[in-house]
C-alpha cells in the first residue's frame, strides 16, 4: 500500500511538471486528461478492490504509459526551443 501511495504521488507530481512544460494547448489538455484518469482510478482503487480486474488495471497502466510518452515529447519540445533560442 505504501508503494502504491508513493507511485500515485510521483505520477501526479510528474503530470504537473509535464503540464507546465508544454506550450501547446493540445498536449496540455492531454496531460490534464491523463491526470484525471489517474485520479479517477486512484479514487476507485482507494474505495474498492477493483484494481485487480483487467479492465481497470489496463486503463491505469495505459495512462502511465501515455504519461511517459508525453514526458518524452515535452522534453524533446523543450530541447527544440532551447536549440532555436541558441541559433537565434
Amino acid at each position: 500500500m505504501i508503494l502504491y501511495a508513493i507511485l500515485m504521488m510521483v505520477l501526479f507530481a510528474q503530470a504537473q511538471k509535464i503540464y507546465y512544460r508544454f506550450q501547446d494547448r493540445f498536449y496540455k489538455k492531454c496531460t490534464l486528461g491523463i491526470a484525471t484518469v489517474l485520479a479517477a482510478a486512484f479514487i476507485n482503487n482507494f474505495f474498492s478492490e477493483l484494481y485487480e480486474t483487467h479492465k481497470v488495471g489496463a486503463l491505469f497502466y495505459i495512462s502511465i504509459a501515455l504519461l511517459v510518452f508525453l514526458d518524452k515529447k515535452s522534453k524533446d519540445e523543450e530541447a527544440q526551443r532551447d536549440l532555436t533560442k541558441t541559433i537565434n
